[in-house]
């Protein structure tokens, strides 16, 4: 792949990311509570595995994402995908910041993987 494919992918996928993130928050099973949202101000990309790409495989990744009130995460738990990709996404959003806020919130983030 090109540097200016590779560059066009990476901004895909950092738009894509902003997109799909919904702020949800619950409160220990009592009760949900729709929180705003919560605006992303960094983000880092998660690194695609050698060995998917070798192969060509791709999938979509799906985290529950903890932001402390600070807008550092602090949790990131799984909610489905191939092993492999959800570890490189948690370990991206394990990075990201979030604005500040007045609360904890939670929200999901989906990372969709496709081979180049």
């Amino acid at each position: 792949m090109s540097i200016a494919g590779w560059r066009l992918s990476t901004a895909l996928i950092v738009f894509c990311l902003l997109m799909t993130l919904v702020a949800q928050t619950t409160s220990r099973g009592l009760h949900a509570q729709e929180q705003p949202e919560r605006k992303v101000i960094k983000t880092v990309a998660p690194k695609y595995p050698e060995e998917f790409k070798n192969q060509q495989l791709g999938g979509v990744v799906h985290l529950s994402v903890v932001i402390a009130p600070d807008g550092s995460v602090k949790g990131v738990t799984p909610i489905g995908g191939n092993r492999a990709l959800v570890d490189a996404a948690i370990e991206a959003v394990k990075q990201w910041e979030y604005e500040p806020s007045n609360e904890t919130t939670t929200g999901n983030v989906q990372f969709d993987f496709r081979p180049e």
